[in-house]
């Protein structure tokens, strides 16, 4: 239940931003319910949610604001409309604490707690691709536009979180951030009872993609990766579940479908609930160029699943190479396949890496452990004038 008016004045106000509201649910939606748990009023923003989204976040006990955030790209027209929106929200909150994750969040959300004196924190959830080195003019020009926005607004951040080693050592280097504000939490967390175990299945093999249909996922070499494969091991299934995108690296749909009408892959589209997915395979894959902390390999993992992966930042903080699965190097498609088969011709180590998977997940990964550091972060960021 949401907490009345009189008592949320008693309460200690943090407001959560994030550019989706079904990443608030879904990524966020345990770490709501505890911050209320803790004390907190909560306020969330975020782009319009659905009638059943904004139900749901009601349930947890959060009040919500909608701001447009778009998804992509720089437009200066559009993005000062949401730092207007924010300082608008903010300014009537008055909330102790800000804590804004994506790119586009904690730009316009630091922004707009500097300008009003708020305590906030930003996270980074992974360097896209706009960070990246790139070769035309105009690619290069956008990067360092973003580079200097991102220095603008965490430059007041009380603490700025991120999910693997890598990512903050990059945001040093390039001055973005001092070195007392940043700390490295791995990733949002896994409701390892949501993503309870079950055994992989191991008659028949099954591997897994769960991406957004770009390219700096490694989707080419996943379609690649399986035709290899399946010159060999015809009866292997190869399965892939993500959306279409909006983007100049996106994989465009009409070759996914190709390779799922030649019976290549097996595409689902995106879907609500991963469970069931996950449930049917044998070993899940990952081909990304970078993460923050890939969430799908941490869900596939609580699930006991063995990975493969790529020697990427983000990504290699989720295998422990031959414990709980392999990691390839970056675009390497032999690598793939290589993996892909040790599992074909070993299918003990499928379950045995798939136990070591979860078994990681519960003692590094649980939500509940990374709820308790990330309260501890806002916490004092609280504190802090």
């Amino acid at each position: 239940m949401v907490p009345s008016e009189h008592a949320k004045r008693r309460l200690k106000r943090i407001v959560l931003i994030g550019a989706e509201p079904v990443s608030l649910l879904n990524f966020r939606g345990d770490l709501i319910s505890d911050l209320v748990s803790s004390g907190y009023g909560v306020t969330t923003i975020s782009n319009l949610p659905s009638p059943q989204l904004m139900t749901k976040l009601r349930d947890l006990g959060a009040d919500h604001k909608t701001v447009r955030f778009a998804r992509r790209g720089l437009n200066p027209f559009s993005d000062f409309i949401s730092l207007i929106k924010l300082l608008k929200i903010l300014w009537y909150e008055r909330p102790d604490v800000v804590l804004s994750y994506t790119i586009k969040p904690v730009i316009w959300g630091g922004l707009a707690c500097f300008m009003l004196g708020i305590n906030h924190v930003s996270m980074i959830t992974g360097i896209g691709s706009s960070l990246y080195s790139k070769t035309d003019i105009k690619n290069n020009l956008v990067r360092l536009i973003v580079l200097f926005l991102y220095r603008l607004s965490l430059n007041r951040a009380k603490s700025v979180i991120f999910q693997n080693q890598d990512n903050l050592d990059f945001f040093e280097k390039k001055s973005l951030i001092s070195s007392h504000q940043g700390t490295v939490i791995n990733g949002s967390g896994v409701n390892t009872s949501f993503y309870e175990y079950s055994p992989p299945g191991i008659k028949k093999f099954k591997f897994l993609c769960i991406a957004r249909l770009l390219k700096e996922k490694g989707i080419y070499e996943f379609i690649e990766a399986a035709e290899q494969v399946k010159l060999l091991y015809p009866d292997v299934e190869f399965q892939l579940l993500g959306g279409e995108e909006e983007s100049g690296d996106s994989v465009p749909l009409s070759l996914i479908e190709r390779m799922h009408e030649r019976g290549i892959i097996t595409y689902y589209g995106e879907v609500e609930d991963v469970r069931p997915y996950l449930k049917e395979s044998s070993v899940f894959i990952l081909p990304s160029y970078h993460e923050g902390l890939p969430r799908s390999s941490l869900e596939a993992m609580s699930t006991g699943r063995a990975v493969i992966t790529t020697h990427a930042p983000g990504c290699k903080d989720t295998v422990e190479q031959g414990v709980n699965g392999f990691l390839a190097e970056v675009g390497n498609v032999e690598h793939l396949v290589e993996k892909i088969k040790y599992f074909i011709q070993n299918p003990i180590k499928i379950t045995e890496m798939g136990l070591a998977s979860r078994n990681i997940v519960m003692n590094r990964f649980d939500v509940k452990i990374i709820n308790n550091r990330l309260l501890v972060v806002i916490e004092n960021a609280c504190c802090i004038n």
